[in-house]
């Protein structure tokens, strides 16, 4: 019985720091986009522009 709960503790835990860490690291993304508004995707199009005229 305190084994399994200990278990379901844990696997609970795990949960809320992936979910904590995958909203940090998506802030921390946008923030970086706001800063550098030259992405990667901006690149690519300015590249595909070059090419294409």
């Amino acid at each position: 019985m305190s084994t399994s709960i200990k278990l379901i503790v844990t696997i609970i835990i795990l949960i809320i720091i992936t979910s904590i860490w995958i909203v940090y690291s998506r802030k921390k993304a946008i923030n970086q986009t706001i800063q550098n508004p030259k992405t990667t995707g901006e690149k690519i199009i300015s590249t595909s522009y070059k090419l294409a005229g």
